[in-house]
């Protein structure tokens, strides 16, 4: 049995997000990720059993890497309006300060089939702290809608199309570009 090897295994985690970054989720196999991290073609093997056991893994680690300080910056608000905020800007800062992280959370949520159903409800568990801070507008009654999954969109969709649209333009980001999309995209979601 082979032993784990942490930082072959980062190699290979890094190879994977490059790879998505430059190439998406489609075209990744084992043979391109093993000679992107410098290591032999049954390498990524010990680490996961298929593909789609891979993307689930990397993707619950990056979402946990991301998600680590956000219950801290939801709790520096003092009004749920001004925790909404909080929790967007941290994610904002999260997407500047890992890029290839974030493109690969985009990527693989952009692929219904990239993993498995019992991983998506895995995901789902993840976001906790934005779970409860959207139930408790919706208690409130602070919102345009109740339904969770469109706070969300209206959110962060507009975050990350703008993402999306400077990657692909080749055009660098700024916090303060993301931060005026985020106080247009709480406009539009908090009740006047």
């Amino acid at each position: 049995m082979r032993t784990i090897d942490e930082e072959k295994k980062a190699r290979v985690t890094r190879a994977v997000l490059a790879l998505v970054s430059s190439e998406g989720i489609q075209g990744l196999t084992f043979s391109k990720i093993a000679a992107q991290a410098g290591v032999s073609s049954g390498t990524p093997f010990v680490y996961y059993r298929d593909k789609a056991d891979m993307l689930a893994k990397i993707y619950v680690a990056v979402k946990d890497e991301i998600n680590a300080g956000l219950a801290v910056a939801i709790t520096k608000g003092q009004t749920i309006q001004a925790q909404l905020r909080l929790a967007a800007l941290y994610m904002a800062k999260m997407a500047l300060k890992y890029p290839l992280e974030w493109q690969y959370i985009e990527a693989v949520e952009s692929n219904p089939g990239a993993v498995s159903d019992q991983a998506r409800a895995q995901f789902r568990q993840v976001v906790t702290p934005l779970r409860q801070l959207y139930a408790q507008a919706i208690a409130a009654d602070l919102l345009v809608t109740a339904d969770p999954d469109d706070i969300h969109v209206l959110l962060f969709a507009p975050m990350k199309a703008l993402l999306t649209r400077k990657q692909v333009n080749h055009q660098t980001v700024t916090l303060a570009d993301l931060q005026t999309i985020i106080d247009l995209s709480l406009a539009g979601l908090i009740k006047s």
